[in-house]
């Protein structure tokens, strides 16, 4: 089982951006009879990943990729979803080669006001959360 799943990983990441998720759709329509069950398997564990990822989504970091696998797991089941991701893929990756090529340019001042602003704004973050927690009753 174990063997199959870092198959189609390794797959996932050789395909070619913008195209991935839609040949992981495609290959797993092709590879097996499409069972009802295995379907729902797949869409309702990919929802629950999904909500798990929500929850965490206070704490920097994990909540996102939470997120990201579940959506995976139901973009094999579903090809809008998956050319969504497709698209969504390549609009991170303009944001991030833009995001990289300021910072290699941008000055040492200007550095340190990003971080600085991006330190508060996860301060804000942790608060809010806290506050959220400390403040909401479960009747």
């Amino acid at each position: 089982m174990f063997k199959k799943v870092k198959q189609d990983f390794r797959a996932l990441l050789e395909a070619p951006p913008g195209k991935r998720f839609q040949q992981q759709f495609h290959r797993r329509q092709q590879s097996r009879e499409h069972k009802f069950l295995k379907r729902i398997m797949f869409i309702g564990g990919g929802m629950l990943v999904t909500a798990a990822g929500v929850f965490f989504l206070p704490a920097p970091g994990p909540g996102t990729v939470i997120i990201i696998i579940g959506l995976g797991l139901i973009a094999q089941e579903s090809l809008r979803l998956s050319i969504f991701l497709d698209k969504l893929e390549l609009l991170v990756r303009a944001l991030t080669d833009n995001a990289q090529k300021w910072w290699k340019a941008s000055r040492i001042l200007e550095k340190i006001f990003v971080m600085m602003l991006l330190f508060i704004l996860l301060g804000l973050i942790v608060f809010g959360s806290y506050w959220v927690f400390q403040n909401f009753k479960i009747p």
